[in-house]
């Protein structure tokens, strides 16, 4: 059966992959359990504040060789680990505030907590990035507010 996954993308990341850039690929060492069929959500946090990047369909879990050779590019991050999207499922990265969703947000890791703890720094919380840096395991539930999250403004596939 195939999983529902959140991961943090380094906010740095997201300044040099503007907006509208196509999600068809996303290197790291904590893709070792993914497989084919399983859908990773990218999220970031800036400011404190949670933000929904976009999502992949995995279509091929590879190395860094395999990678290079289906993208035609060595220009990849350097990780024993690399998810291809699915063919026909390739969408625009966006940036959407999410972070009214984070106190709402589940998983379903046995020895990670159930939710994200939100800090009262500031009015609305503030979410803390290491909080996000395993990859984490989505309730159905989660899946269904991060589902309604990204079609706020419909991505349309790219392929």
């Amino acid at each position: 059966m195939a999983g529902h996954f959140l991961t943090m993308w380094r906010p740095s990341r997201l300044e040099v992959e503007a907006e509208g850039h196509p999600l068809d690929h996303a290197a790291g060492d904590k893709y070792q359990h993914v497989a084919v069929g399983d859908t990773i959500w990218l999220v970031s946090v800036r400011a404190g504040k949670l933000e929904l990047y976009g999502r992949i369909v995995v279509g091929e879990v590879t190395d860094q060789a395999g990678a290079s050779r289906t993208l035609g590019t060595q220009d990849l991050n350097q990780a024993e680990y690399h998810i291809l999207a699915a063919v026909g499922t390739v969408q625009p990265s966006l940036i959407r505030d999410i972070h009214d969703l984070a106190p709402q947000l589940r998983f379903a890791d046995p020895d990670l907590p159930e939710r994200l703890v939100i800090e009262p720094i500031r009015a609305g919380g503030v979410v803390t990035a290491y909080q996000l840096v395993p990859l984490r395991r989505l309730t159905p539930a989660s899946v269904e507010l991060l589902s309604k999250a990204l079609g706020r403004g419909s991505p349309k596939t790219l392929e």
